[in-house]
């Protein structure tokens, strides 16, 4: 396979479906990796929504060290079925002097704001992990910028559980995922991820106490470190399909489309 039949789209948002049409049009044995999220309007959406068993989209959470973890408890059982799931990312971006000029805040298209370029991810993955969203509720807030909210609280529901995710760029830096089992407990802070288990610890009372915690393996030294290992780990995913000429899975596919939509649909 040639260089000339791999192309990598990491452009604005708003030209992604423009460039795969653009890529298509020279043939579709083309393999095309595209960062998120696929299209900025329904419109666009509707252009890529039909399967095509060559193009991935860059959710790259699903490669994270967190979803491998998730994926594995809930395959094994050994933590009992998933009760609840929380995250949080947040950072003082819009605290810095020039952040008005930050294309975070400058655009008028919500899938460029905070919701589509952040809180996708960790919608993407409570779909991935959990099963189709079949509720969601996003809350928009402006704390220090005056256009694009720098803020949102997004709930979700799914087949296996609720979920929440706050997102900021006008708070203190948190990077953090709990992911809570009937017999445990996964917690992501800052990289480490840890786990408590299991449910029936007690006190020399009787009382229940919090089981110690546990550090799990392929530690990362800061937040940097986890992202850009999932970001490795979804390359790689691309490029063992392309060395070896498959199909991209209907399924994955099929979330990422999900995914878009229902972003857009939330936010029109």
């Amino acid at each position: 396979m040639a260089l000339s039949d791999v192309f990598i789209v990491a452009s604005p948002n708003e030209t992604h479906v423009e460039w795969i049409e653009i890529i298509k049009s020279y043939g579709s044995e083309k393999y095309i990796f595209c960062e998120k999220p696929p299209a900025s309007d329904l419109k666009e959406l509707s252009k890529i929504s039909e399967y095509n068993p060559k193009i991935f989209f860059n959710f790259n959470y699903r490669y994270s060290l967190l979803s491998n973890k998730i994926k594995n408890f809930l395959e094994s059982g050994e933590l009992g079925n998933l009760v609840f799931a929380s995250f949080i990312s947040s950072h003082g971006l819009a605290f810095k002097k020039n952040f008005k000029d930050n294309w975070r805040f400058k655009g008028n298209n919500l899938a460029s704001s905070i919701i589509g370029n952040l809180g996708i991810h960790y919608i993407d993955l409570i779909g991935f992990l959990f099963g189709d969203i079949v509720d969601i509720r996003i809350e928009k807030k402006n704390i220090v910028s005056e256009g694009m909210p720098d803020s949102a609280y997004i709930s979700t529901n799914t087949e296996l559980c609720p979920s929440n995710i706050f997102l900021s760029y006008a708070a203190p830096f948190r990077n953090e995922a709990t992911i809570i089992f009937e017999d445990g407990i996964l917690h992501l802070l800052n990289g480490k991820l840890t786990i408590q288990s299991p449910r029936d610890v007690f006190d020399n009372k009787q009382r229940f106490k919090p089981a110690e915690s546990i550090a799990l393996d392929a530690q990362f030294n800061d937040s940097r470190g986890y992202y850009d290992d999932s970001l490795i780990n979804s390359i790689n995913h691309f490029f063992d399909y392309v060395s070896d000429n498959k199909r991209f899975p209907s399924e994955d596919y099929d979330k990422s489309i999900r995914t878009n939509q229902i972003i857009l649909d939330q936010i029109i």
